[in-house]
Formats: structure tokens, sequence, C-alpha cells
């Protein structure tokens, strides 16, 4: 996931072509943003991370 910031500024295009790489981190989350609620294992690919 070095290839992007944050989860929570991809587009649809940037999401099809990191589809693989946005699965394993989704998969099993730890936190959410609690701007946009998007998910992630890493709390540093959210803009707003909050723990679940």
């Amino acid at each position: 996931m070095a290839k992007i910031k944050t989860m929570c500024g991809l587009g649809k295009k940037d999401i099809k072509k990191l589809k693989d790489e946005l699965i394993d981190e989704i998969s099993k989350p730890k936190f959410y943003c609690a701007n946009c609620a998007r998910v992630s294992t890493s709390k540093k690919l959210l803009c707003k991370p909050k723990k679940i």
C-alpha cells in the first residue's frame, strides 16, 4: 500500500488498479474512518481513524 497516502482519497480508478492490495487491507479491519467510513487494518491509511 505504499502507492497511496490514505484510502480515503481513492477514486474508482485507483480502487480498480489496487484491488488485490485493498482486499488484503480490508479483510480484517481494525480501524474505520470517521469521515468516510472506509475500513483498514492500518490506522495510517485512514484520514480520521477510529478503533473498531
